[in-house]
């Protein structure tokens, strides 16, 4: 669901992109940049503080071998948790849509 909504935002404003890679002006006024950036923030804080994306799952908790299993195969492969991997994709977008103006 959280992916959803993080994919229409950037689907929303993929159009900046393009129009910077052909050198135009941005179509947008300062309150729609304003306001995408406050629907960023409103998921971030979804996911900050309405979510259970910190936790390990709770598939894992009483089978503490593949518990220790799943948290290393996390270490390894650099994920953390989830609520990082979201901010590495939202985070960048918030601040180019912040620099627009």
């Amino acid at each position: 669901m959280l992916e959803a909504v993080l994919d229409r935002i950037i689907d929303s404003i993929e159009f900046i992109t393009e129009d910077l890679k052909r050198g135009g002006k941005i179509q947008m006024t300062q309150d729609e940049v304003l306001k995408k950036t406050g629907e960023i923030f409103a998921l971030r804080h979804v996911v900050n503080l309405s979510s259970d994306l910190l936790d390990t799952p709770d598939f894992y908790w009483d089978r503490e071998e593949l518990e220790m299993l799943y948290q290393s195969t996390c270490a390894h492969l650099a994920l953390g948790n989830s609520n990082s991997v979201f901010h590495l994709i939202a985070s960048p977008r918030a601040s180019k849509a912040r620099k627009v103006f």
